[in-house]
């Protein structure tokens, strides 16, 4: 289920991720924005997308095709998989990441 705010440029991403197919779970990392609805699940997949849900509820709130730096922040002081970095680096020179 989606959250309310399920944009039209959040649909136009979807489509266009429903073309990078992915087979499991990387990383899933707790984010805390300090939004009044809580704090976030961030799922990151081994074709680099990134689901976000909210913690509570359990409701998507978008999907993001991950960009290089974005994963950086992730991993912290970890190393980042190569493979990983290569896809999100692959995906911002084809222009995904700013649909």
């Amino acid at each position: 289920m989606n959250s309310l705010h399920w944009t039209e440029e959040r649909k136009e991403r979807d489509q266009l991720i429903k073309h990078i197919s992915w087979n499991y779970e990387v990383k899933r990392v707790i984010i805390d924005k300090n939004h009044r609805n809580g704090k976030e699940v961030h799922v990151i997949t081994d074709t680099g997308l990134v689901y976000i849900f909210n913690q509570r509820t359990g409701k998507r709130i978008t999907v993001l095709i991950a960009r290089p730096g974005q994963l950086k922040r992730y991993w912290g002081d970890e190393k980042v998989p190569v493979k990983l970095m290569n896809i999100a680096r692959e995906h911002a020179n084809k222009g995904y990441n700013r649909v």
